[in-house]
């Protein structure tokens, strides 16, 4: 009875140590799949850091379009202030023409009654 007892025993201890294998297997691919998720997780964070970095590019080139439309609108504007100019000088042109024409009057009335 004892040495069947101690088969039993050794028996279990057997399906102990098994167990233990196991359990040392699981956790093992435990391991392997926390390295996993941390890789998975390191890969989405260079990605966000690449995305992060195109948005900062597209702002950027965003405020530099932005820079020169406001370039572009200032510029006009002299244009216009230059046109309004170029007008009023050929207003005072036109003036002077018209006190021309009338001084050519004049003198040419004065003399008519010379002759």
């Amino acid at each position: 009875e004892v040495v069947e007892a101690s088969d039993e025993v050794v028996e279990a201890a057997g399906e102990v140590v098994d167990a233990a294998e196991a359990v040392v297997e699981a956790a093992d691919e435990v391991v392997e799949a926390i390295d996993d998720v941390v890789e998975a997780t390191e890969s989405v964070v260079e990605a966000a850091e690449e995305v992060v970095e195109a948005v900062d590019e597209v702002v950027e080139a965003t405020d530099e379009v932005v820079e020169a439309s406001d370039e572009v609108v200032e510029a006009a504007g002299e244009v216009v202030d230059a046109a309004e100019a170029v007008v009023e000088a050929a207003d005072e042109v036109v003036e002077a023409i018209d006190d021309v024409v009338e001084a050519t009057e004049s003198v040419v009335e004065a003399a008519e009654e010379v002759v």
